[in-house]
């Protein structure tokens, strides 16, 4: 354990101690929506001060080049279960997660941090805190004492008190588990009281389902959103139609989660595992989650269904969101969202949707304000890659530089990178002296 928290420490240490003006010069910028070319992007503090700058600056601005490159906003990664390694997202332009389910102090601790401005070397964090649940349902199996509801007139005051505790919006569960491991789940009068209930203080309802029925009862109860699809070879073209149609009319957002819908399929990230440049900001420890998977055997087939979903919510204009379910076996934060991103590609949507669905998109679904979109005023959370990650989705892995909060995340990703390989060669050199 201490090892660490030297190297967090580390870490924190190597940023500056604040944001200053910085200039990034004739580079291509996709805005959150839209892509321009040969912009002048003028960062002043935390603030982007002009998102298309014609001047001179002034003396003592840091100037980046930006030919050949895109600058775009900071990802945000709309589905996150946050306990560990909270350092790790910044490092691959992961700058805001959506925190599904997680510790109350955890929360709490996180939202202090960015209230005084002290997270410049984290992602911001918005969270749910602690998931809504049946007793013995989803969620209780963790080891994170839950408040779990069994009526609908219960909803209310298991609302409110979240809300006291510090929640952003709030997560319900619908999961009755399946044939060999049936779960307890709430009922559908409770699930629409506690829809409604966080309707009545202002805050979104979203509701983690894994089944088409469980999607359209969620729909049907009023939730703002859904959080996974479902695995399957197939889905009947009616029940197809009428899915999106339900989702459509109810303008709800769907995330599908294709990172650990893979997992339950039991495939792996191949393309993370086999990319250096994202493998080399890991430690080991943080490694075998990436290799691990809900499913025990390969059925790549189980992801036509969640595929053919996506690409017909998008065709027919719902709202879609990217995240990762990042906590989960065959995931790790950061790392995975751009397997998300080449998932999202491959399920139908272009580069850019894509691009829009991990930034400006999921800061409007969860009314962040001011975050998302390069835009004068809005926060300097920023990402620059080599390449054109519009045309290219894979592009949004070869990093130059990560801003959050105004601040570069270079001396991190510089301080990580060394201490990776120095972890490689110390194990080299044990394994080395091994007796054979």
């Amino acid at each position: 354990m201490l090892k660490p928290l030297l190297l967090a420490a580390a870490l924190s240490a190597a940023l500056p101690a604040f944001a200053a003006s910085t200039l990034i010069r004739d580079v291509r910028v996709f805005d959150g929506q839209r892509t321009h070319e040969h912009r002048n992007v003028l960062i002043d503090g935390t603030r982007i001060a002009d998102p298309d700058f014609r001047g001179a600056p002034r003396a003592g601005t840091t100037l980046i080049e930006g030919k050949g490159r895109t600058l775009m906003p900071g990802l945000i990664d709309s589905h996150v279960h946050a306990y560990r390694y909270l350092d790790l997202p910044l490092l691959f332009g992961v700058t805001t997660q959506i925190d599904m389910f997680t510790g109350v102090s955890l929360m709490q601790e996180m939202t202090a941090r960015m209230q005084r401005g002290e997270n410049h070397d984290r992602a911001d964090l918005f969270s749910a805190g602690t998931l809504a649940t049946a007793p013995g349902g989803h969620g209780t199996e963790y080891g994170i004492p839950i408040p779990t509801l069994t009526r609908p007139e219960q909803a209310q005051g298991w609302v409110d008190a979240r809300i006291a505790e510090g929640s952003a919006f709030i997560k319900i569960v619908l999961e009755a588990g399946n044939d060999t491991q049936p779960l307890p789940s709430l009922d559908l009068p409770t699930l629409k009281a506690l829809v409604d209930a966080a309707h009545r203080r202002g805050k979104l309802a979203v509701v983690h389902i894994a089944t088409l029925a469980s999607a359209r009862a969620a729909l049907e109860a009023g939730a703002d959103g859904l959080v996974h699809l479902f695995v399957g070879e197939d889905i009947a073209p009616d029940d197809l139609a009428a899915f999106v149609k339900l989702a459509r009319d109810r303008k709800a957002f769907i995330i599908p989660t294709f990172s650990v819908m893979e997992s339950i399929a039991g495939v792996q990230e191949q393309d993370v595992l086999d990319d250096r440049s994202l493998m080399a900001l890991l430690l080991k420890e943080q490694v075998p989650s990436l290799k691990a998977s809900h499913g025990p055997t390969a059925r790549p087939e189980k992801l036509r269904a969640p595929r053919a979903v996506v690409k017909a919510l998008r065709d027919a204009g719902v709202t879609l969101l990217a995240g990762t379910d990042a906590g989960n076996p065959g995931t790790q934060y950061g790392a995975s969202m751009h397997h998300e991103l080449l998932s999202l590609t491959q399920a139908g949507m272009t580069p850019s949707e894509v691009l829009a669905a991990a930034t400006r998109v999921p800061a409007q679904a969860f009314r962040l304000p001011q975050r998302g979109r390069i835009a004068r005023g809005y926060k300097a959370d920023l990402l620059l890659v080599e390449g054109d990650p519009t045309a290219d989705i894979g592009a949004t892995r070869r990093i130059v530089e990560v801003w959050k909060d105004g601040t570069p995340v270079s001396p991190l990703r510089a301080a990580r990178l060394k201490a990776v390989a120095e972890e490689a060669s110390t194990l080299e050199g044990t394994a080395s002296t091994q007796p054979k």
